[in-house]
């Protein structure tokens, strides 16, 4: 029967429709159906049902035995008992309207079925009036509607995440501060996952124990505190099981997840178990190229089983996390060596040098050879920019050779030269005019300094900078792109780009293990893309390296 459609109530059912169980007499005393009618309701898959003004079940058709059981012991019960007490008053409301108004309703309420799990039911209610068309009964179809409202839910929650972790991963970029990085983190795992409490743990240079550095909703005077890396605490666990997979890249083993705490009976002993009441729990390791960092925790004071996709959000936000941490130290790393060498650099440096009036080496000390490797002739008699193999930092001689023209003093000038082995030397120099006692210019003399350890670490800086950046871009454009042929030819665009090469590949391994197929690349031949393909076997490098 349609939705809000009334329905008039005929006297009899027709001769060849014999009801064969209680309520189906009341539904042809009610409906005064053929055997037809009959025999769809009984094999319908919706929930169909006809109460009376009171509510009363007069009939409740076969599909309702999973939900609540036998149908015919439906009859004459309170079609409501079955409803939860949130929704009971609000349903009970909309079936009182429907009989004084006549007006059907559609509607959505939650019941208890009889193995004790929580349905979602949809319904639509129709009167059905007597031949004084006063409301008799109410008609009432319905359908379980809980996976699709499931599904919706675990739609609606991954979408969240990705978009959380999207937005983290930025911040991570950005901030340079290791501890925001960290408190945002906690913060996020803590309002994603709706967890009561959350926790940042780093592992202490001595392996033995681990410091509570930023917590959501932890206790104040904890933070800061320490507990055992022992595997008789759940984070000490998880790196015992990280340890054991003698993890050398950042990939750690799945989180530990705990659905009950004080059951599993290993960690009850623990702060959070015996002072907090936490009874669920999931742990990740945040990890790293060397020895871990640390770990992130989720704790609910209520029992919860953690999904698969729950588990794998901590993991994701603990890498972030960890490539984050590795960004943040190596900019310290950097500031404290700028600083470090801007102290020094008033004090001391590495060798000094003297030019004569011509601009030509007449002097440099012993350190620079040493150093260098280069031979004496090989400086002495020339010019800086007739060195072989040196450059300027800018690119041209001519700003330089401009101050030594107008004698003045110059500092930290910028150049590098190939040293003997191939690679390139950093040095800064420093220099001033020398006059003698009657003003005449005689030359130049000054210090220098070999700055190629500084510069790499500012490349170095810079590429990981650029890495974890297009790292964030592949992420966000998988988070966006849905269709897979795009993604990926974006991806290797991305490659290319960022590594600066000619030929970039995407090789898939055919079902049957043979061969593997070019689905994606840039700078290959046309046609070649979604055709070609190379043999899966040792002598191929792609081959040898899934073998």
């Amino acid at each position: 029967m349609s939705a809000n459609q009334e329905t008039s109530s005929p006297s009899a059912i027709g001769d060849c429709a014999q009801p064969a169980s209680r309520g189906e007499g009341d539904l042809a005393r009610v409906h005064g159906s053929s055997a037809l009618i009959l025999q769809v309701v009984r094999n319908a898959r919706d929930l169909i049902a006809i109460l009376d003004t009171e509510g009363r079940h007069i009939y409740a058709s076969p599909s309702y035995g999973p939900l609540l059981g036998d149908p015919a012991e439906l009859v004459g019960s309170d079609s409501l008992n079955d409803v939860l007490p949130e929704d009971r008053e609000r349903v009970r409301e909309i079936f009182r309207d429907t009989v004084r108004t006549g007006a059907g309703h559609r509607t959505e309420y939650r019941l208890m079925a009889r193995n004790g799990t929580v349905r979602v039911i949809e319904t639509d209610s129709s009167p059905i009036r007597d031949a004084e068309s006063r409301v008799a009964s109410i008609v009432v179809v319905g359908r379980d509607v809980t996976e699709e409202r499931s599904a919706a839910a675990r739609l609606d929650a991954a979408l969240r995440r990705q978009k959380a972790l999207a937005e983290f991963s930025l911040f991570a970029l950005r901030e340079s501060g290791q501890a925001r990085v960290i408190e945002r983190a906690v913060a996020l795992v803590a309002e994603v996952l709706e967890v009561d409490f959350s926790t940042a743990l780093e592992l202490e240079p001595d392996g033995k124990a681990l410091r509570v550095v930023a917590g959501y909703n932890w206790p104040q005077h904890c933070l800061g505190a320490r507990i055992s890396a022992s595997a008789d605490t759940q984070s000490g666990y998880a790196l015992e099981l990280y340890r054991r997979s003698r993890a050398k890249t950042p990939e750690a083993p799945q989180p530990v997840a705990i659905e009950d705490l004080p059951a599993d009976g290993r960690f009850v002993n623990t702060f959070r178990v015996r002072e907090l009441g936490v009874v669920s729990t999931v742990c990740a390791v945040i990890p790293a190229a060397g020895r871990p960092f640390g770990t992130l925790t989720a704790d609910s004071r209520m029992r919860r089983r953690f999904g698969s996709v729950e588990i794998e959000f901590m993991q994701a936000v603990a890498n972030v996390l960890s490539v984050a941490v590795e960004r943040c130290r190596a900019h310290a790393d950097v500031r404290e060596g700028e600083a470090r060498f801007r102290s020094l650099a008033a004090l001391s440096s590495d060798w000094y040098w003297e030019q004569d009036a011509e601009l030509r080496f007449s002097s440099v000390s012993a350190e620079f050879f040493r150093k260098s490797g280069v031979q004496r002739e090989g400086i002495l008699g020339k010019c800086r920019w007739e060195l072989p193999g040196a450059s300027p930092a800018g690119g041209s001689w001519d700003p330089h050779r401009a101050v030594l023209l107008a004698r003045l003093p110059f500092r930290d000038f910028e150049c590098a030269r190939a040293g003997t082995d191939g690679t390139m030397r950093y040095q800064s120099v420093n220099g001033e005019p020398v006059f003698d006692a009657e003003g005449r210019f005689t030359g130049y003399r000054g210090t220098a300094r070999d700055i190629t350890d500084r510069h790499r670490a500012e490349q170095e800086l810079r590429a990981r900078t650029e890495g974890d950046r297009v790292l964030i871009e592949l992420g966000l454009l998988g988070l966006r792109e849905q269709n897979a042929d795009t993604l990926l030819e974006r991806a290797v665009q991305i490659v290319a780009r960022t590594l600066e090469v000619e030929l970039v590949k995407v090789l898939e391994l055919l079902p049957d293990g043979s061969g593997l197929r070019l689905v994606a690349g840039v700078g290959w031949k046309l046609g070649a893309v979604g055709h070609a393909v190379v043999d899966a076997g040792l002598d191929s490098q792609a081959g040898y390296t899934i073998r």
